[in-house]
């Protein structure tokens, strides 16, 4: 009997250890200028709204970034130099960051922490701390980017606008392994603004403000189609696992207990 209860504590730890890498999935969410933020699944389809409007943001909300640590939105005040946070939930936390020098435009977490900001008005890539401490500036001399992600390797993305003989975004990655720069999708796919994100496949989406969609890419840059259209002035994007931040925890404690018991299981019976 002792044996079966010890087995079946295995098995509950392990499972409770598995089911985030089996069964995770990712939802996309999009902010729609001043107006709300909207959540989908990978495939485009609608799930909720999380923030409602008609005027949900006190500014707009060019960019948005979702923290892994616990699910908080980020989303930013784009004219006023300000970085809002929201819980899970979407329910106002406070002010992030403020004080910002220039427009506040996509946002991006790396896997460290790090917040990362797109301004389209100053050519550059900002960066700041986990505690919101500047850092100063990532990648500068762009032209008018508007859009940061980064993939699962650390590589980042960006839009540029005015580039490669045209009116309209392209999309250039910026290799962490070397510090350069090269086209990943040369487009033009959009005339004003762009949100970037990228899963955990690699496939990249690009909000298009002035459409009203979300197009996506592979991860070899090739164009796929519109994913998402309808929208009112699509911009922030941004991608969170499931099972979400507090779904994880519980799963570690499941775990962590599953495994605790059984150690103190053969401890007590060393002992007797």
């Amino acid at each position: 009997m002792k044996k079966y209860i010890q087995s079946m504590c295995l098995s509950i730890a392990a499972t409770a250890l598995l089911i985030p890498a089996v069964f995770a999935q990712q939802y996309l969410y999009v902010t729609e200028g001043q107006f709300d933020l909207k959540k989908y699944d990978l495939n485009g389809n609608y799930i909720a709204t999380i923030i409602n409007g008609p005027n949900a943001f006190s500014d707009w909300a060019d960019g948005l970034a979702i923290r892994a640590s616990d699910g908080h939105f980020f989303i930013p005040a784009t004219y006023s130099g300000t970085v809002n946070e929201y819980d899970s939930n979407g329910n106002f936390i406070g002010n992030f960051i403020t004080g910002i020098s220039g427009y506040v435009d996509e946002l991006a977490f790396d896997s460290s922490g790090n917040l990362y900001i797109a301004q389209g008005d100053t050519g550059n890539v900002i960066k700041y701390s986990p505690t919101g401490s500047s850092l100063g500036t990532f990648l500068s001399g762009l032209s008018e980017p508007t859009g940061v992600a980064f993939n699962s390797v650390g590589d980042a993305y960006v839009t540029q606008w005015y580039t490669l003989g045209y009116n309209g975004l392209s999309i250039w990655k910026w290799n962490h392994l070397t510090s350069t720069l090269s086209v990943f999708a040369a487009g033009p796919y959009n005339y004003m603004f762009g949100g970037l994100e990228v899963d955990a496949s690699g496939n990249v989406y690009l909000s298009q403000y002035n459409e009203g969609t979300v197009i996506k890419f592979d991860p070899d840059g090739n164009y796929l189609g519109v994913l998402i259209s309808g929208l009112n002035s699509p911009e922030g994007l941004a991608i969170a696992p499931i099972p979400e931040p507090a779904t994880y925890a519980l799963l570690s404690s499941l775990a962590i207990g599953g495994i605790g018991f059984i150690n103190r299981k053969k401890s007590l019976s060393k002992n007797s």
